[in-house]
């Protein structure tokens, strides 16, 4: 098989998410801009996790960040055949549900077949998410949450699009229950969650710089 990663890469920005829904923001709407997300919130819970819980002082809570940056980047690979499948639609049957992971699996191996011999076995504990540590699954799934209800807050709040009325109350139970499970998701929820919304003025103090015309 030929070495066409790149190939494969270059698709991430090609598929749409949220494509059986009205969306009304430029925000969360391909696979690039959404692993970005995940990859840049997880990293933030596993430094949080160090930093402030103990990780840094107990090996045994100790969460290498990097490896939850470089999970996150690949954590959606298997939408490159399936595109991204509203969760209502996923679910909506058990043959459904089935028939559509494994199609995310033959996309995850292709994935993983296109590096060269040598880098496969690396990429196979990345890529195929049955690999995945799962303490490290854990946060990866949680900042996929967190992402996807940022994404309806964008849509619900600022434009009352009432698409994402039902997802904006489902994933915000989400992320209450991940925060009950997890110090590091209630502490980035508590404490940056508020940030998320705003304008540009406001994330660049304009009032507290007093900027001349």
């Amino acid at each position: 098989m030929s070495q066409n990663f790149l190939g494969w890469l270059r698709r991430f920005p090609i598929i749409k998410r949220w494509g059986l829904i009205d969306n009304r923001t430029s925000f969360d709407l391909d696979l690039s801009s959404h692993s970005f997300m995940v990859a840049a919130i997880a990293h933030k819970l596993g430094v949080i996790r160090n930093e402030v819980f103990g990780g840094n002082d107990d090996p045994s809570l100790y969460i290498n960040e990097h490896e939850l940056t470089t999970l996150g980047l690949y954590h959606e690979a298997g939408e490159l055949l399936v595109s991204d499948i509203p969760t209502t639609v996923k679910y909506i049957d058990p043959s459904v549900t089935k028939a559509l992971k494994a199609l995310e699996y033959v996309a995850e191996k292709r994935f993983v077949e296109s590096t060269t011999d040598e880098l496969q076995d690396y990429f196979s504990k990345i890529i195929i998410q049955d690999n995945v540590d799962n303490d490290k699954k854990f946060f990866i799934k949680a900042a996929d949450i967190i992402a996807a209800y940022l994404k309806t807050i964008a849509e619900y709040s600022h434009h009352n699009n009432r698409e994402f009325v039902v997802a904006h109350k489902r994933l915000r139970a989400s992320v209450d229950e991940y925060c009950s499970k997890s110090p590091e998701v209630k502490y980035l929820v508590s404490n940056f969650f508020n940030g998320f919304d705003l304008t540009l003025d406001e994330l660049t103090d304009r009032e507290t710089l007093k900027i001349q015309k």
